[in-house]
């Protein structure tokens, strides 16, 4: 592939390029945008809530699970 760009033997005219200021953009964002951003930000709220509580009730069980199964083991 790169013998094929220089085996082409074009060369660009650097003596007429321009140089030109780039133009400010300002942020225009949509309802929409904004509208998915937010919906985004609180599911990932809601799912980090729901995994932190899932995760507190797991952690109380397990005591309650290992005293449950040690009466049978000895």
């Amino acid at each position: 592939m790169t013998s094929l760009t220089f085996s082409a033997g074009y060369v660009l005219p650097t003596s007429k390029l321009e140089v030109r200021p780039v133009a400010q953009r300002t942020a225009s964002w949509s309802w929409r945008v904004v509208a998915d951003t937010a919906s985004g930000l609180i599911f990932l709220g809601v799912l980090g809530f729901e995994v932190w509580r899932m995760g507190s009730v797991l952690l109380q069980l397990v005591p309650q699970v290992a005293a449950a199964g040690g009466g049978y083991l000895f």
